[in-house]
């Protein structure tokens, strides 16, 4: 704790205060921001996040990371859950949803390398979460032209580029379930912020990259250590040759290709 105390003091306050003016810019009344230091404090809700005072009044709540998973089911469904802190990596890392609450990193904004905030929204709807029954991702096209539709109603566009990372592995089994595995990593080199699978239009399976990949960090660097993924469909599927997987990350969309082992 005292190692991480002295690098939020030393190191992170510039980042905050630039974080804090993104966020005054981007949150809306429907959103919430969650803040996690890593210093000891006891857990409150406050008008004025990162310690700072602004003109408007964000709803902030501020609690240790013991308390990530409850506050990210408590997140609005109808908003989205702005998580900002220190996220250097390691032990000095912002807390992650599990893939049960349906969240998708949309955004990661870096500040001095120290300070993150994190966009989370609605890409699926959670069973017995009120508000969030209706919807789910889906894949669009229209004109030539591919998007990403989440739960949330947002909709990213699919690019050609801008994310890095392949679809290692896509098997199916007697119960014509889909497993799928790779990686996916942002143009910063961090983890994307979820992945998703469609059959044709229809979302077969999502989750966030939550396998460690250590082979990455020679050629990606550190970061990339956690952007392997593995998804599993939660219903059957009948064509293995339509399924295809989507990274999420930076508002936008891009299919993962196969890995061409031939070479």
């Amino acid at each position: 704790l005292g190692t991480a105390k002295g690098f939020e003091s030393r190191y992170a306050r510039a980042g905050y205060k630039e974080a804090a003016r993104y966020l005054e810019s981007s949150v809306t009344p429907r959103d919430v921001v969650l803040e996690f230091p890593f210093t000891s404090r006891p857990e409150q809700e406050r008008v004025t996040p990162l310690d700072l005072n602004f003109k408007g009044e964000l709803r902030a709540i501020v609690g240790p990371t013991s308390s990530a998973e409850r506050r990210f089911k408590e997140a609005p469904v109808d908003g989205r859950a702005f998580v900002a802190g220190t996220d250097y990596g390691a032990f000095l890392q912002l807390p992650r949803p599990n893939s049960e609450l349906g969240l998708c990193a949309t955004d990661r904004r870096d500040y001095n390398g120290f300070v993150a905030v994190f966009r989370y929204e609605q890409a699926v709807p959670v069973p017995g979460r009120v508000g969030s029954e209706t919807g789910t991702a889906r894949l669009l096209t229209a004109g030539g032209s591919e998007t990403v539709e989440l739960a949330s109603g947002t909709r990213l566009p699919v690019v050609a580029s801008g994310l890095q990372g392949f679809l290692e592995r896509l098997e199916i089994d007697r119960g014509r379930r889909v497993t799928a595995g790779g990686w996916a990593i942002d143009d910063t080199k961090h983890p994307v912020g979820c992945l998703l699978a469609f059959e044709g239009e229809r979302l077969v399976a999502f989750g966030p990259p939550s396998v460690l990949r250590p082979d990455l960090v020679e050629t990606h660097g550190r970061f990339a250590e956690g952007a392997g993924f593995e998804l599993r469909s939660t219903s059957r599927v009948e064509d293995l040759s339509a399924v295809r997987v989507y990274a999420v990350a930076d508002e936008k969309a891009m299919q993962l290709q196969p890995l061409d082992r031939s070479g």
